[in-house]
């Protein structure tokens, strides 16, 4: 068998068609395989750049509740200051009221004391006074019964 050129060129021909087939569907692969790339490099750069200005409004409100945060345990620093005072002079308070309770107390006793001693001499008043209205009654009677008589 003779391979003509006609053959020749025919066959090589073919092999050319069928390198440039392959060469086709493998670039086409390629491209796909490069849109496909693209599509992910696209959204890994939009949810980079969500990320970034997630980050910034996080890093902005940080920043706010670092200040307030800062702002409530400064209130936080005075109210306890004004508690203790008021603990403070409350205590004070209470021990002067304590104190003057005492007092009180000390006094109640002496007007309990003094009441006593009142209905003491009251009484005394009394029996004393009782005894001066028999002398007198008495007396007028021993009077009358020396008019009688000396009438």
């Amino acid at each position: 068998m003779k391979i003509t050129p006609v053959s020749a060129l025919l066959v090589v021909s073919l092999g050319l068609c069928v390198v440039c087939v392959a060469q086709w569907r493998r670039e086409a692969v390629f491209r796909q395989r490069l849109a496909e790339a693209d599509a992910r490099l696209r959204e890994e750069s939009d949810a980079r750049l969500e990320a970034v200005t997630r980050a910034g409004a996080f890093e902005k409100e940080i920043a706010r509740l670092t200040q307030l945060r800062a702002d409530t345990e400064a209130r936080l620093i005075e109210t306890t200051d004004a508690l203790t005072a008021a603990q403070k002079e409350l205590a004070g308070a209470g021990a002067a009221t304590g104190e003057r309770a005492r007092e009180v107390e000390a006094q109640n006793q002496a007007i309990t004391e003094a009441n006593a001693r009142l209905q003491q001499v009251t009484a005394e008043r009394d029996r004393a006074l009782e005894e001066l209205n028999q002398r007198t009654r008495a007396y007028n009677e021993l009077m009358q019964r020396f008019n009688k008589r000396a009438n």
